[in-house]
């Protein structure tokens, strides 16, 4: 303590001798109990000397306390000093307990084993000791016998003994004796955690992972042991440990347990400088260290390949581009040498610039460059070899097979053309899975990779040809039988499609999409039959697609009561009324609502050109049912029985289509489900005869909900195809307010597609400001976006001209 800090003291317990006893020991008690351990020892000293019997256990209260605090802060040679007058004032030569923290304090674990021991000798009760789990700990890990424990404490010494034992079984690999010994400590033992860290152990080294854990995560953190179990938890479950408590000690305590020591003069030098951001002074740490260094293989050295050149994917772009610059300019890849590093740093250059590819819009004949070079560099190391080939050529084909992201329509009122340009780069993605097939014939996945390229690019004689091809190959594959079959039926060869799509579900017996194309092929194939008057094979396709059915009130090709019904008309076509009938009557007792069966039937038999004359009967009951107080429910039925219908193209439907709008809007006023709105309102925004009928459902769901952002957004797209025009910035606001609306009610799908329309928006309404403030005219290179803004116009006109296409000059 400084000279001048004395004086100090010295002047304020001078000044203290001036006080009365009581306010010296009322200071003196308010700070102790403030824990001012310093002040209150200075306070009770002074009152010692008036009556030492009276005040010594508070003067003493104030040294260990004092002590304690010295010792916690690190100040170990002035807690001695404080020990020593304690001893001085008592008489005893041993101030136990804090001799003991003394020794915990400097990791002195054979000083705190041989104190604690004395003092158990001496009769000394030490159940109070803070740190007494640690203590007992330190008697285990010193390994070393206490002879005077023997007499004074045999309960103690049998189980320190149990425990040090048990852990010389588990070293020799005696897990059983093992835990023979470590049972016999009881729960309430000094070494009741060393107990669970003896079932951990033997879990661990059993392979028994999951009560190793369990065990060893029950060890109180108030031990020494939970820091020794720690890296066993580590290598079971790495998600258990906190990242920030893992240091360079931490690092060389697993690789010890792990069984790799070698590896403890290396590893936490490579963790510190990849932590310190210096990706490549780590690897090259490793690299220069470990003589197995890169390697593929299941050990330490292939895990830390496998991280070195994978992390490469999980860094920041800038972190990343630096650490792949420096794998590239390294003296391996300068050398003309071919080796294994060599391939995988031009294997992790490829899945680099496959990953900006795809994030930042990169060259493709970059990626493709790369992906050829990492090829070459691994023939001339390992030779040739057709299937890898296959395999990369099918990744690239794949990459350049996924579709572009398509923006939501500005103008929802303009009809929708096929888009042939859908993905990335079609004619790379067919030239690469042809590649890859030649490297493979039987590379199924480059087969159905092209078939998709085909499919998508709308060309369908290639994808046909591609068909016929694949068949032979794969016969036994359930895509491929599916795709063949859905072909087939595309092209009207209903029955052979049939016959495909039963040996497809043969074979995956659970995919409902099959089931769903099978159906399908059923309903056609039945009707080429009864056209035909081979009414028999009909008949038996009819009750193949039974079995094939469902009871969905609202699936037309597979719902029972559908399949009733048009085998009913089929046979009342061919004049068999006898079966009509009992068919139609099996059709009713199948359906949930009887209007919506009879509307489909009646649609159904005009389809299929039944005289009116066959019809009477059925026309009477489907007037008289609608005749009858209308539903939501049954609205959206027959609206979606009408959309199913009106894919044929019968110019007989407009009127149907006035007929199911007004029995909607006269449902208006009856009670109406979320659901069954959605459904109207969907079915009336393509259509402009329908929006009134949208815009009476979208009020009467807002009435009942005023924040429901899906009805707001549906209420916008209405509003917008009425107007026709392109929404100003109020139609953004609008748009905004409404993904407000969706955000709060955690609508995902709804807040993307929203975050789509208002980013195409803003795109739009840029032209807008460059055409009205003369941007478009700016010489001096300040208008950056003029070239994608006049893009943007060009695409909007030349839609435009597609949608008017066919119109004379003078309409325009």
């Amino acid at each position: 303590m400084s000279k001048g800090k004395n004086k100090g003291r010295e002047s304020f317990v001078h000044q203290k001798t001036f006080f009365s006893p009581e306010i010296i020991e009322e200071q003196a008690r308010d700070d102790l109990e403030k824990k001012k351990f310093r002040q209150a020892k200075d306070g009770f000293k002074e009152l010692c000397k008036l009556d030492k019997e009276k005040y010594l256990p508070k003067l003493l209260e104030c040294y260990h306390g004092l002590a304690n605090q010295m010792i916690q802060n690190g100040q170990l040679s002035d807690a001695a000093q404080i020990i020593d007058n304690i001893k001085a004032l008592t008489g005893d030569k041993d101030e136990g307990t804090l001799d003991i923290l003394i020794a915990m304090k400097k990791k002195d674990y054979d000083a705190v084993a041989r104190i604690y021991a004395d003092l158990l000798s001496r009769g000394k009760n030490l159940a109070n000791i803070q740190e007494l789990p640690r203590v007992a700990d330190a008697l285990v890990i010193v390994f070393q016998e206490f002879p005077q424990l023997k007499s004074a404490c045999p309960e103690i010494d049998e189980e320190l003994c149990a425990v040090q034992h048990a852990l010389e079984d588990i070293s020799a690999e005696r897990y059983e004796e093992a835990w023979l010994k470590a049972k016999k400590i009881a729960v309430h033992s000094l070494f009741s955690h060393w107990k669970l860290f003896i079932k951990g152990l033997i879990a661990f080294y059993k392979k028994e992972d999951q009560r190793a854990l369990e065990a060893l995560g029950r060890i109180s953190s108030n031990t020494l042991l939970r820091d020794i179990a720690q890296p066993y938890m580590a290598l079971l479950n790495s998600k258990i440990i906190d990242r920030n408590t893992i240091h360079e000690s931490f690092v060389k305590k697993m690789c010890i347990v792990a069984g790799y020591p070698d590896l403890v003069s290396i590893l936490p030098r490579a963790d510190s400088l990849w932590k310190a951001g210096r990706y490549y002074d780590s690897y090259c740490h490793i690299r220069n260290t470990m003589k197995t260094f890169p390697e593929e293989s299941s050990d330490i050295s292939g895990t830390l390949t496998r991280f070195y050149f994978n992390s490469i994917h999980h860094l920041p772009g800038k972190a990343a581009m630096k650490y792949l610059d420096d794998l590239l300019k390294n003296d391996t890849v300068a050398s003309p040498e071919y080796n294994l590093e060599k391939v995988l740093i031009c294997k992790a250059e490829s899945l680099f610039f496959e990953n900006k590819l795809v994030d930042d819009d990169e060259d493709d004949s970059d990626c493709a460059q790369v992906w050829e070079c990492f090829l070459e560099t691994y023939r001339k190391v390992f030779g040739s070899n057709n299937k890898l080939e296959s395999l990369v050529y099918f990744r690239l084909g794949s990459l350049f097979a996924v579709e572009k992201p398509q923006e939501p329509p500005l103008f929802p009122w303009l009809p929708v053309r096929k888009n042939k340009d859908l993905l990335r780069s079609a004619h790379l993605a067919e030239h690469y899975f042809n590649k890859s097939i030649s490297m493979d014939k039987n590379n199924k996945d480059a087969y159905l990779g092209l078939l998709q390229v085909y499919e998508k690019t709308y060309n369908q004689s290639k994808a046909n040809k591609l068909l016929d091809r694949l068949i032979p190959l794969f016969p036994d594959d359930s895509a491929i039988l599916t795709r063949a079959g859905v072909s087939c039926v595309e092209r009207k060869s209903y029955i052979k499609g049939m016959k495909y799509l039963e040996q497809a579900t043969q074979r995956d017996p659970l995919d409902s999409t099959i089931k769903d194309h099978l159906g399908f092929s059923y309903l056609k194939a039945a009707r080429v039959y009864f056209d035909k008057k081979q009414m028999d094979q009909g008949r038996n396709i009819f009750e193949k697609a039974l079995k094939n059915g469902v009871s969905n009130a609202h699936d037309f090709n597979r719902g029972y009561a559908y399949i009733y019904a048009r085998w009913a008309v089929l046979e009342l076509k061919n004049e068999n009324k006898d079966a009509a009938n009992e068919k139609l009557q099996l059709a009713r007792g199948k359906a949930e609502k009887l209007l919506p069966l009879l509307y489909f039937t009646q649609l159904i038999s005009r389809c299929y050109e039944l005289p009116d004359t066959s019809l009477q009967k059925l026309n009477a009951e489907v007037d008289r049912e609608w005749s009858l107080p209308p539903t939501p429910e049954n609205a959206v039925a027959l609206l979606m029985i009408y959309s199913y219908i009106n894919t044929l193209g019968f110019a007989w439907l407009k009127a149907e289509m006035k007929r199911v709008v007004l029995y909607a809007l006269d449902a208006s006023d009856k009670p109406c489900s979320r659901n069954d709105a959605l459904g109207i309102v969907s079915f009336a925004l393509p259509d402009k005869q329908a929006h009134k009928l949208g815009d009476v459902y979208i009020k009467k769901m807002l009435e009942k909900d005023r924040e429901d952002p899906q009805f707001h957004y549906l209420k916008y797209q209405l509003q917008i195809m009425n107007s026709r025009r392109l929404p100003g910035k109020e139609g953004i606001e609008e748009l905004n307010r409404i993904l407000h609306l969706a955000e709060k009610r955690n609508n995902r799908e709804l807040v993307r597609d929203l975050r789509k329309r208002i980013k195409a928006l803003e795109e739009i309404l840029k032209v807008e400001d460059t055409l009205n403030y003369g941007g478009a005219f700016d010489t001096s290179g300040t208008n950056t976006n003029l070239n994608m803004d006049m893009e943007i116009l060009e695409e909007l006109f030349e839609e435009m001209q597609r949608t008017m296409g066919g119109r004379g000059r003078g309409k325009r």
